[in-house]
């Protein structure tokens, strides 16, 4: 018998095991929706109703998905909308036609990381990944 782990597809960019993203030497929080807000958006908020609403108006051009553990994390950034997950234990059922990508989300993205200087260890496109929390 093996470990069982939840099953991921999303389309997006792998990034290198230890990465380091602009929101992880942020010293206020290290969260990628918060360093969205204060350093990009140039904004604050007192609660998680202002966090949603200002998260709404102005969505994060990226998903960002653990495709290893909780203990060893490693990420990739993906399109937004673009993440399936089945969870361990449990088959979910999916129609390969529904695995369409914006374009301009994707564009986005692409942009995104080229801003940020951001260089990942792939190409945009389709990663089929494990994750055990």
């Amino acid at each position: 018998m093996g470990v069982s782990t939840d099953g991921e597809i999303c389309y997006g960019i792998v990034f290198d095991d230890g990465y380091e993203f602009p929101w992880d030497n942020d010293v206020d929080s290290g969260d990628s929706e918060d360093w969205w807000i204060r350093v990009v958006l140039n904004r604050t908020y007192t609660n998680y109703a202002e966090l949603k609403e200002i998260l709404q108006e102005n969505p994060i051009p990226f998903e960002l998905v653990n495709y290893c553990s909780g203990e060893y994390p490693m990420y990739i950034l993906a399109v937004p909308g673009t993440v399936l997950r089945a969870n361990r234990g449990y088959a979910k059922e999916f129609n390969p036609a529904d695995l369409k990508v914006d374009e301009e989300a994707s564009k986005k993205l692409i942009a995104f990381c080229e801003e940020y200087g951001l260089e990942g260890e792939s190409a945009i496109g389709w990663k089929l990944t494990s994750y055990m929390g």
